[in-house]
């Protein structure tokens, strides 16, 4: 099984209205950029999740 990748990055929240608005700024090796082509919505939300 391949070794999992570390997705490493910021958040910093922009502002808070009706919706909350973030800014995402990620850095990614080679790995973790597939992960996120092949799964975009499943990466932010686990990146997410691991912030807090």
């Amino acid at each position: 099984m391949p070794e999992e990748s570390d997705i490493r990055g910021t958040v910093r929240k922009v502002r808070e209205e009706t919706v909350e608005v973030y800014e995402i700024s990620l850095d990614l090796d080679d790995a973790s950029r597939e992960k996120l082509k092949a799964d975009p919505q499943g990466v932010i939300k686990r990146f997410l999740e691991s912030q807090g």
